[in-house]
């Protein structure tokens, strides 16, 4: 029995999934595996920068320099910028996983990129690399992609970035606070 039209059996599917070119799976491996890598080196840049920070707090309460507060205000603008930064430059890479797994994987099935977009990201990111990604060509020119959302992760919120700019905005403010205080100098 055929399946209706537009709809494919599991065997169609499959005779589909065995047509991917050998570059373009190539081409999709490395997409998973550097956006992997990019996820893993980001993580370790931020675990430095927030270790960097408590350091620099940790040192001005022990020292009771309260200007020394001033250099930590530093960290969070810089997780802001470089989660901002690496966010933007992993637009492509996911944009292009996507396409490729929308373009040859069995309609029964969700690749893995796609998967992981649609439960990490915000709504609005997925849906807009995925209608990206189901161009006709399959692919996405840059001016596309020039307009897609930087990924963020979570639900668009922005509880983290409010958290980080608050912690900016604590590290400026409190050096004066604290230096009104006896035993703590500004400088």
């Amino acid at each position: 029995m055929d399946a209706p039209a537009g709809l494919t059996t599991k065997a169609q599917d499959a005779r589909a999934v065995e047509e991917i070119p050998e570059f373009l799976k190539s081409q999709l491996q490395q997409a998973i595996e550097t956006y992997r890598v990019q996820l893993t080196l980001l993580v370790q840049i931020l675990i430095a920068l927030t270790l960097a920070n408590a350091t620099v707090v940790g040192y001005a309460l022990s020292t009771r320099l309260a200007g020394v507060l001033f250099v930590g205000s530093l960290f969070p603008a810089l997780i802001l910028v470089i989660s901002r930064t690496v966010a933007h430059l992993s637009v492509p890479i996911v944009s292009a996983a996507i396409a490729i797994e929308q373009r040859y994987s069995p309609s029964w099935y969700r690749g893995l990129m796609t998967t992981f977009l649609s439960y990490s990201m915000s709504p609005s990111v997925a849906l807009a690399i995925s209608t990206r990604a189901a161009t006709e060509s399959g692919n996405c020119g840059s001016d596309q992609l020039k307009t897609v959302p930087a990924l963020t992760v979570g639900t668009d919120r922005g509880i983290l970035r409010l958290v980080l700019i608050g912690g900016c905005l604590g590290q400026i403010i409190a050096p004066f606070v604290l230096a009104r205080l006896p035993g703590w100098r500004l400088l």
